[in-house]
């Protein structure tokens, strides 16, 4: 399966860490931004992934609508394709900050599905090596 790039995001699975790693830039569009998770989806499903790092850190504010798919759509699917571990490396932007914590609000979140977020890659590449 080939790596996804594009203006707003990449994703690329990291055979070492045995995991995907998406990483988003600046503000990305709520169509955009569906069809990159979507392509996260059929990363995992073709790796049989656990694991995936998620780097939020030039992100801008969450596009209208994306929250909310985060909420409902992201973390179930994600969720009932296997994967077990999130490590989020958090927005540098304090607006981009705020509503990734509002979409991350883990009240909402599949509950046996483990996320931390993290200031660094490094860190979270640690703790996904766990």
């Amino acid at each position: 399966m080939k790596n996804l790039a594009s203006k707003q995001a990449t994703v690329i699975y990291d055979e070492a860490l045995g995991a995907f790693h998406a990483t988003f830039f600046n503000f990305v569009q709520h169509t955009e931004f569906v069809n990159v998770l979507e392509y996260e989806y059929e990363m995992v499903e073709h790796y049989q992934l656990k694991k995936a790092l998620i780097d939020l850190r030039q992100m801008k504010i969450y596009a209208r609508g994306n929250e909310d798919y985060i909420k409902t759509t992201w973390f179930p699917k994600m969720k009932s394709l296997g994967l077990q571990r999130v490590a989020f490396v958090v927005p540098v932007d304090i607006f981009a900050k705020v509503t990734m914590e509002k979409a991350h609000n883990e009240e909402d979140i599949v509950p046996t599905l483990q996320l931390k977020h993290f200031k660094t890659i490094e860190e979270a590449k640690n703790w996904l090596s766990e």
